[in-house]
């Protein structure tokens, strides 16, 4: 983390701040993505891999609404996070036609 996780000790003419301000937000990112994925896994969710990339981009906008609404009852970040990521990953494997 940043020096006592606060981003206003980011000095920005030091690039080695920068450097380790993104190095936290992309530990932190893998983090939730992990955590998100081992969570829905314990909840034997798999309807993942038999929906499509636009039906993950649609969930996941649903649960950036909720967020925005200050809706609590689940960690709404890091499953939009999940959700665009895998949205992501089968638009990459469209790219490279192995859908």
């Amino acid at each position: 983390m940043t020096e006592n996780g606060n981003i206003n000790n980011v000095d920005p003419n030091n690039g080695e701040d920068y450097i380790k301000l993104i190095d936290d937000i992309v530990f932190n990112t893998v983090k939730s993505l992990r955590e998100t994925f081992r969570e829905g896994k314990s909840k034997g969710k798999t309807s993942l891999w038999t929906i499509g990339s636009t039906d993950h981009a649609d969930r996941a906008l649903s649960h950036v609404k909720k967020y925005l609404q200050n809706d609590t009852s689940d960690s709404h970040l890091s499953h939009a996070l999940w959700r665009i990521a895998v949205s992501l990953y089968f638009e990459r494997l469209k790219e490279l036609n192995i859908e």
